[in-house]
């Protein structure tokens, strides 16, 4: 009797660390190979690099200005960069900022891959390590969904500040750096940052047909410069 027990409890241990894998697959952080697809998100962006972001309406040079556009390599990873998709947060909203969605839907994949990269930051950060801030909502062929959450520190931190700061996600680690007219000013010892994030597709052999970009409404607003999938 005593082994029938053991039985059972080995079978439920197994299948609990098959459904972990199938909802948390782990992460290969090899660079993109030479497949990968850079998604285009020009029909899906809502500013330019060059508008004033995560600050007061009336914010002067705190813009993307200086990331490069085109098919450019980040972090080993290449991306199509036009301009950016963000959606909003409560820090943004308070400076009188209300033009962005709480989400950017339909955005089309129509692949199927095994990893999926963004290139992306986030502004006014106030919220807690490990806070999800934005999902990735990927649909399916077979009308199944899966969300991959998008983390402070693990993922994302805020635009802002120390280039060097570590990230505590081995998928996640800087993208680019660079500067503006507004962190120039006010905040020279510091850099604008854009992170590339790595995300095993846990569906991998079903052909993933558009991707929603949500926010989470808290502290602080998301936004996506690149999308690859691999």
């Amino acid at each position: 009797m005593r082994f029938y027990k053991y039985l059972v409890v080995a079978v439920v241990i197994a299948l609990l660390a098959a459904l972990w894998i199938q909802y948390h697959p782990p992460i290969d952080t090899s660079p993109a190979s030479v497949t990968a697809t850079p998604i285009d998100l020009s029909h899906y962006e809502n500013a330019k690099l060059t508008d004033a972001l995560n600050c007061s309406p009336d914010g002067k040079g705190n813009d993307l200005a200086a990331l490069p556009t085109g098919r450019q390599v980040m972090a080993n990873v290449p991306f199509d960069i036009s301009g950016i998709a963000q959606v909003t947060g409560l820090r943004i909203q308070s400076w009188g900022r209300h033009e962005y969605p709480a989400k950017i839907t339909d955005i089309s994949i129509n692949k199927r891959c095994r990893r999926l990269f963004i290139l992306h930051g986030a502004g006014g950060v106030g919220d807690p390590e490990g806070k999800t801030i934005a999902k990735l909502v990927l649909h399916y062929e077979d009308k199944s969904t899966r969300i991959i959450e998008i983390k402070i520190g693990d993922h994302v931190r805020d635009w802002w500040g120390d280039p060097k700061e570590p990230m505590l996600n081995k998928g996640s680690e800087l993208g680019w750096k660079g500067r503006n007219a507004a962190i120039r000013n006010g905040a020279p010892g510091q850099y604008l940052r854009l992170y590339r994030s790595t995300f095993a597709n846990p569906k991998r052999n079903l052909t993933i047909t558009t991707i929603d970009y949500v926010s989470t409404f808290k502290a602080s607003s998301s936004f996506l410069v690149g999308l690859t999938v691999d």
